[in-house]
């Protein structure tokens, strides 16, 4: 066996030059690789050929070779004849020498047959065998061991000659031994050294076997070994070895756990990092000791230690505290325990009670104890506990019982007053029982003296019997027993006389059931007469179920007591019990409900507000005003002994019903806020204010009122303050009027979209908004402006106009709309955005009311107004350009009254999906980006919508886009109108357009012009607008709806934007037909401009 440092080879009896492994390193290189082979000449049979001592080729045939493994350029290679024919000797030529860009192909094995005769046959020797050893691996500057050796089966080795044939030249010891020696050189890789060992055989036979010494660099590092950190255990415990090892040059390639120290345990694996063992019963502290050792892959190794302190378990004591007692009041009591300690000794012993009235212990630090027990008014359980203590301070704790008995108090029995009755009517026999210190279990009427009687009921409280016929006063005595739970019985006895003559009972009521707060003072009056005319002679109040009070005064025809405290709703019941002067009685009940203090009780009502409606003028019909449900308000109680603080909240329903839970006894009055408000998957948050006066929220304040003791009703409404001729007092029902329509608004939409979170929006209305300077109701962006002013222009009940604004709102926050806005008439040709805008807004007040009749009051007592029926087609200049047009297209598209050439329903939420989507993201907001949206929405109706929109002159078929590209239709001149969106290509010639004031000015048709072009790149672009020296040319250019870049100077316009790729549209308009500033006299008309794009 040979031995280098730290390694250990086992010798191979087959020829190895360079394993499979390391061929790549074998003289360096391992860029490109070459073949290695020749021919072999003169075989006649098979023959196996090795190169480098482990690439074997086996050959039965003629000619050229390959060996299977490729060498890299500058590796060495040596082949040999590891077998050949028996009848043939075979020669190698050619056999070793190192790759040199090139593929080996001049290897030459030849072979020739032996003679079969021969004059005088001689032995055949057999060659000897050769070993050089295993390949191995060994450090720089390490000394080196080659072992090999010979065997000779049929003689004896003679020579040996060790010799190198590749690798940094070294000095070989003892080259003709079978151990040679060398030092390994110094090298900056892993470096190849190859040896081979030549053994010659006493007939002068030799063979030769090879060996790879792989000589590495030193390590720089050895690895580091971390055994975790010591450990503190418990005897006869699982314990876990956390080791770890690493390795800053290399891998750790194995561990090693072993125990140097303390009693021998078992470990699960000594070989893995982490390791158990189960720690040694002890009998005291013990430490064990464990080494962990790691080895790097440049088998350098490291240890680490941990001691595990190994502590004994303390058995703790058992103790008993002895057997459950039951004992009487005033007994001496003993306390009996006992404890035993298996490894140690009792030291100390503690009593202690933990439940119970508390009694004095006697000797409570030793095993038995004693107490004399309490007086107890029932029985009573006392719960005393016992721990002990061992000489290893632990301890043990056990409990018992000791059920003490009361000393019980006989009760207190009442039979009630003697008394007369008439002969041959109903008797009630009243007993009363009480028992200080327990309870009544069971009661017991019987008779002991007069005729006999059928008592019924006799085992309660109350009795009764019919009087029997008798010729004279006859004297019944009825003895009354009560047992308390004590098994104590009392009696008494009460004398009823029975009167031969006829009396009356007397009447008594007790008066109507009361509710009451705990706490509060209760008074009980009772009203008695007699029939007969004579006298009452005797009053007595008694209660008969719920809590116990005291009564002052029971036997008076008034009695009072204080309500007890309650959990809950309790109800106490008092019978009342009169005696006339000739002893006839008459009994009556009164319930009494008491409640606690915390309790609450129901405060429902009804919000209705006057709704006006229009009449048949379209102006007020006030003499058709109904009450109509305030839906979704806010409602609040208000706390008036609170400073007025909100105590609850809620919402009205759909028919203006709320329910509130109010604290019993409180002073409160209801708020009804002109505000609706919702929080959550769906949101909303709709006010109506008073704008005249710092936009203060309407509110329907209700009058102060006390909740008392039981649920009740609050309903409030807001009236119009209507006289029959003027308003003449306060308008309440107007910010309800506004909110109704608003309620309808949103709903409608949620219909369509139920989780639409709907933006925070302001109704302003005041009595003080007046059409002055022209004004009306409008949406400025943040908040809707409604009129108010009485005799001039009022607007809350004008569904359509507020829904109208409304639409305005919800388009310019939850879709998008793009129109500048500003006054316009029906007959009015506008500009595209504004038609759209309005024409939507207009429709949806009819989709929401359901009602094509489109209506505006006005006037002196708003008797008048104007109307617009969306039903009616006939239209003078129809087409995009007409809000009418858009209006009544919209309409016939929502609604399902489908009359000829509309045979279309699609409902709100077919519109609703394309003003949330596809109208967001318009070029610019119009009636064509709409159209071409609805028809791919709805591609199976497409044809009907065209009938729509077509019946309206307005473009609508396959080919429509959002630019409306090939629109027609148009009310004048179409040189100054289409196309709508005129075409201009990036550094083409400039496009010459003209803004007219042919309609009117700042919002009609042809004010402004548009322009679209589109961006390929991204770059700096310059865009020129240039007009006349008389001209203003303005412009606002937009990228994906939104506004890029604007410009509002100079009769021409330059500049220069970084555009990114897409679509724009560019905006162009002569200033004065815009904003004309004397009307529309002001207006330079026909203005003309070149435009022009070029990237810079």
């Amino acid at each position: 066996m040979g031995i280098v440092p730290n390694h250990f080879f086992l010798p191979m009896p087959v020829l190895i030059l360079c394993t499979a492994s390391i061929l790549s390193a074998c003289g360096g290189g391992g860029e490109d690789s070459f073949s290695i082979g020749g021919v072999v000449e003169g075989l006649s049979g098979s023959i196996i050929l090795q190169n480098n001592g482990g690439d074997n080729f086996t050959t039965a045939e003629n000619g050229a070779f390959e060996f299977s493994k490729t060498l890299s350029n500058t590796s060495d290679y040596l082949a040999s004849i590891l077998s050949k024919p028996a009848a043939q000797d075979c020669t190698i030529s050619h056999a070793a020498g190192t790759v040199s860009d090139a593929a080996v192909t001049d290897i030459v094995v030849s072979c020739e047959d032996i003679p079969s005769t021969a004059p005088t046959p001689t032995p055949t020797n057999i060659a000897p065998t050769a070993n050089a050893g295993s390949n191995f691996s060994v450090f720089e500057h390490d000394p080196v061991s080659l072992v090999g050796n010979g065997v000779d089966s049929d003689g004896t080795i003679a020579t040996y000659a060790w010799s190198q044939t590749a690798g940094p030249n070294i000095k070989l010891i003892q080259a003709d031994t079978p151990t040679s020696n060398f030092t390994a050189p110094t090298v900056s890789q892993n470096t190849d050294l190859l040896f081979q060992l030549t053994v010659t055989d006493n007939d002068n036979a030799s063979s030769f076997a090879v060996v790879t010494v792989t000589v590495k660099p030193k390590p720089t590092n050895a690895p580091k070994a971390n055994a975790g950190p010591d450990q503190s255990v418990d005897e006869e415990t699982v314990v876990t070895l956390l080791g770890s090892g690493s390795d800053s040059d290399g891998t750790i390639i194995s561990s090693t756990w072993r125990q140097t120290t303390g009693p021998n345990v078992a470990l699960a694996n000594t070989t893995a990092l982490n390791t158990t063992f189960t720690s040694p019963t002890v009998t005291e502290t013990t430490q064990l000791v464990f080494e962990l050792v790691v080895t790097d892959n440049d088998n350098l190794t490291a240890s680490d230690f941990i001691i595990i302190a190994v502590h004994a378990v303390n058995i703790p004591p058992t103790v008993k505290a002895g057997n459950l007692k039951n004992v009487e009041a005033q007994a001496t009591v003993n306390l009996l325990g006992s404890a035993n300690d298996s490894d140690g000794n009792i030291v100390s012993y503690l009593w202690r009670q933990t439940s119970g009235p508390n009694v004095s212990l006697t000797d409570a630090n030793k095993a038995k104890a004693t107490f004399i027990a309490p007086t107890v008014s029932q029985e009573t359980k006392l719960t005393f506990e016992l721990t002990v203590r061992d000489n290893e301070n632990a301890t043990a704790s056990a409990f018992v019982n000791i059920n003490v008995a009361a000393l019980n108090h006989p009760p207190i029995v009442n039979a009630g007053t003697n008394r007369s009755v008439d002969k041959q009517t109903n008797v009630t026999l009243v007993g009363n029982a009480e028992d200080s210190d327990g309870n009544i279990v069971a009661y017991l009427w019987r008779q002991i003296i007069g005729p006999d009687v059928n008592l019924v009921d006799a085992n309660s409280a109350v009795a009764r019997f019919s009087a029997p016929n008798v010729d004279q006063n006859t004297d019944l005595i009825f003895e009354f027993t009560a047992t308390d739970n004590g098994n104590s019985a009392v009696s008494d006895t009460v004398t009823i006389t029975v009167v031969s003559t006829i009396n009356s009972p007397p009447t008594i009521k007790a008066g109507d059931d009361i509710r009451i707060q705990e706490q509060g003072q209760v008074t009980l009056t009772s009203f008695a007469n007699d029939p007969n005319g004579g006298e009452i002679i005797s009053y007595q109040w008694q209660q008969t179920k719920g809590p116990t009070v005291t009564l002052d005064n029971a036997n008076r025809a008034d009695t009072s007591f204080t309500a007890p405290k309650v959990s809950q709703r309790t109800v106490l019941e008092f019978t009342v019990t009169v005696t006339d002067n000739d002893n006839t009685t008459a009994t009556d009940t009164i319930n009494i409900i008491v409640f606690n203090s915390a309790a609450r009780f129901k405060v429902t009502g009804n919000v209705t507000f006057d709704l006006v409606p229009h009449g048949a003028n379209f102006g007020l019909n006030y003499s058709a005003t109904t009450a109509a449900p305030v839906r979704g308000a806010i409602i609040e109680a208000i706390d008036t002994d609170k400073s007025e603080a909100v105590a609850a909240s809620t919402t009205t329903d759909t028919n203006g019903n709320y329910r509130l839970n109010l604290l019993i006894n409180k002073n409160y009055f209801i708020r009804v806020k002109a505000q609706l408000k919702k929080t959550g998957t769906s949101s909303w948050d709709f006010s109506v204010v008073d704008n005249s006066s710092g936009n203060a929220l309407y509110a329907l304040v209700g009058s102060k009122f006390n909740v008392g003791v039981k649920d009740s009703t609050r309903d409030m409404h807001a009236p119009s303050g209507w006289d029959g001729s003027s308003y003449s007092s306060a308008r309440s029902a107007a910010p309800f009027a506004i909110l109704n329509t608003v309620y309808s608004a949103y709903n409608k939409i949620l219909v369509a979209q139920p989780d639409t979170k709907f933006p925070a929006l302001k109704l302003k209305w005041s009595v003080n908004n007046g059409t002055a300077n022209g004004g009306t109701s409008y949406y400025d962006g943040d908040s809707i402006y409604l009129l108010g002013a009485a005799d001039d222009d009022t607007d809350e009940y004008d569904q359509h106009v507020i829904l109208h604004e409304w639409m305005h709102y919800y388009t310019r926050k939850l879709s998008r709309d793009d129109s500048m806005g500003g006054s316009h008439t029906l007959r009015d040709i506008l500009d595209i955005r504004h038609a759209y805008s309005e024409g939507l807004a207009t429709a949806f007040s009819a989709m929401v009311t359901d009602q094509p009749l489109y209506s505006d009051s006005i006037g002196i007592q708003q008797s008048s107004g104007f109307t617009i029926d969306m039903e009616d087609e006939e239209l003078s200049n129809p087409g995009w350009y007409n809000q009418r047009s858009v209006a009544l297209t919209l309409y016939d598209i929502y609604d399902s009254n489908n009359e000829s050439g509309d045979n279309l329903t699609l409902g709100i939420k077919a519109i609703n999906d394309v003003l949330t989507t596809a109208m967001r993201s318009a070029p610019i907001t119009s009636i064509f980006p709409f159209i071409t949206a609805l028809r791919s929405n709805n591609t199976n109706v497409a044809s009907a919508i065209d009938a729509l929109f077509m019946a309206q002159s307005i473009n609508s078929n396959s080919d429509i886009d959002p630019y409306g590209t090939n629109e027609t239709n148009h009310p004048g001149d179409p040189t100054n109108i289409l196309p709508i969106f005129t075409p201009l290509i990036v550094d083409d010639p400039a496009i010459n357009i003209c803004s007219i004031a042919d309609f009117g000015t700042y919002n009609k048709l042809s004010n402004r012009r548009f322009i679209r072009f589109h961006i390929a790149s991204e770059g700096t672009y310059q865009i020129k607008v240039s007009g006349s020296s008389t001209s203003d040319p303005d412009f606002i250019l937009y990228g994906n709806g939104d506004v890029s870049f604007s410009g509002v100077s100079g009769t021409n316009e330059t500049f220069s934007p970084l555009l990114i790729q897409g679509d724009y549209i560019l905006e162009v308009y002569e200033y004065t037909n815009v904003y004309p500033g004397n009307g529309s006299s002001g207006a330079l008309g026909t203005t003309c401009f070149d435009i022009s794009i070029n990237i810079i």
